[in-house]
């Protein structure tokens, strides 16, 4: 698979060993690799994401949504991947709405020519605009 079709789902994950195993079962069919990013849980999140088949990072201290979202980006960035998915850890993302692997059937057109996705987020406490960019 060349890297501009490799497709790598980035799951942060905080305190979700319930639901961990389903999330990363139902994405591993769907995509090349499956990250999770533990932000530094007290459950067994880590191990529950592992023993499904996920690549796992765990945070030293946690960082926080977009701390672990910038860190599985890097580790999906560091492994090929052309596309990255990002999937809530809690199952709120369905895992039939990714596109399918290559070779699967028909699935939504991706357009591969962005190398940069930009995001403007609000913090919530002071309502100030903050400017994200992901690679």
């Amino acid at each position: 698979m060349s890297s501009a079709s490799r497709v790598i789902a980035v799951i942060p994950a905080f305190n979700e060993a319930r639901t961990i195993a389903a999330v990363v079962a139902g994405v591993r069919a769907r995509v090349a690799d499956v990250i999770v990013v533990d932000d530094h849980s007290m459950d067994a999140t880590g191990e529950e994401a592992k023993r499904a088949g996920a690549i796992v990072l765990r945070n030293a201290a946690n960082l926080g949504y977009d701390g672990s979202l910038n860190a599985g980006f890097a580790e999906a960035a560091r492994r090929g991947a052309g596309i990255i998915l990002t999937f809530d850890a809690d199952g709120e993302h369905d895992p039939a709405d990714a596109p399918p692997r290559p070779g699967y059937g028909t699935g939504m057109l991706l357009h591969r020519d962005v190398q940069t996705g930009h995001a403007q987020r609000y913090r919530q406490d002071s309502g100030q605009q903050q400017g994200l960019k992901h690679c």
